[in-house]
């Protein structure tokens, strides 16, 4: 095993161990049962070094933690900016945001830090296979 796999299955394990959390299992093989799949999907997840984002995305949106919080345990909360922007697109969404209920707020929120990521993974990505 290398180093770089070595750290891959480090960072897969604790991806794992914060689904547990999010969800309260004690283990990988309870966090299976929640999920409905089994027990060695899990184990898989480890060796192959990646875990599925429409699972990650299943316990985000159940347990209202942000999908960034699953993959490397940081959370930044967004603020509305308050004051009048001068972006039209930016006062439209702002308008829009504002009369929406916490919850409508909390998903919009969540599905654009994922697309961010998302777009931050493939650029990353992106770079790596052009060097």
């Amino acid at each position: 095993m290398s180093i770089k796999n070595d750290r891959k299955k480090r960072d897969i394990t604790k991806i794992i161990e914060r689904m547990c959390d999010a969800v309260g299992a004690a283990n990988p093989n309870q966090l299976s049962k929640y999920l409905g799949i089994k027990a060695h999907t899990i184990n898989g997840w480890v060796s192959q070094g990646a875990v599925p984002y429409a699972y990650i995305d299943v316990i985000s949106e159940k347990t209202n933690k942000p999908f960034e919080w699953f993959l490397d345990g940081s959370y930044q909360s967004t603020v509305f900016v308050s004051e009048p922007s001068s972006d039209p697109y930016i006062s439209n969404v702002t308008e829009m945001m504002r009369s929406m209920d916490d919850d409508t707020k909390k998903d919009i929120q969540l599905s654009v830090q994922k697309e961010k990521l998302l777009r931050d993974l493939i650029k990353e990505r992106q770079n790596k296979e052009a060097a």
